[in-house]
């Protein structure tokens, strides 16, 4: 069962969010990791896309921190453009991607950033999702708030034997929805991830073995 909870950031931290998505939208590149196939963004989508996702890092760090007595500190850190950090979070030797969505119940991971990872060999272990309540009307963060909704192993969604994770090529719908999707994407419906909490506990007590 996948049990989720909402983490109130304080004003602090979402100052510090904010700030962080305003800075670094000034130096990332508005197509991501240089795929052409997909739209140009506005720097004010790079900003809501980094601010979201920043969002939900710093919940989850939170979390880390209350329950766990992880204190693992947020990346502010804004990089020259064309680069980027290894992992968003570090457990035990396991790297975590945190995907965050301001809508939505699917997973949707893009082909081309799977692919950008793997030339880079940085490909994360786990994904970690996170959903930030929006106000579309006037798109901004309805709130401080974010859902910590579950996780999944990189090596489960890739794997094509796992059969609640369909591969959607571009131009397809997104299920349930009228968007369609610019860039071809693994998609795995919220209901399947694994309930964050007990993610990770696992990762905790199963430190990862060096496999290179």
């Amino acid at each position: 069962m996948n049990s989720r909870e909402e983490i109130e950031l304080s004003e602090y931290q979402f100052t510090l969010c904010k700030l962080f998505s305003e800075e670094s939208a000034k130096t990332q590149q508005r197509i991501e990791f240089g795929e052409i196939s997909t739209g140009q963004r506005s720097i004010a989508e790079v900003t809501r896309d980094n601010l979201i996702g920043k969002m939900a890092e710093a919940a989850i760090c939170s979390m880390l921190w209350s329950d766990f007595g992880l204190r693992i500190p947020v990346n502010y850190d804004v990089y020259p453009r064309g680069e980027y950090d290894d992992e968003d979070i570090r457990i035990n030797g396991w790297s975590i991607d945190v995907k965050a969505t301001r809508s939505g119940r699917f997973l949707l991971l893009e082909d081309h950033k799977i692919r950008f990872r793997l030339a880079e060999q940085k490909l994360p272990d786990v994904i970690a999702v996170c959903r930030v309540p929006w106000d579309r009307v006037s798109d901004v963060p309805a709130g401080r708030s974010v859902e910590l909704v579950g996780c999944v192993s990189i090596s489960r969604l890739l794997n094509p034997k796992t059969k609640c994770v369909s591969r959607l090529s571009s131009g397809q719908f997104i299920p349930n929805t009228l968007c369609r999707l610019q860039s071809s994407s693994y998609c795995m419906d919220f209901a399947y991830l694994t309930d964050m909490r007990r993610s990770i506990e696992l990762m905790l007590s199963h430190k990862r073995r060096n496999t290179t």
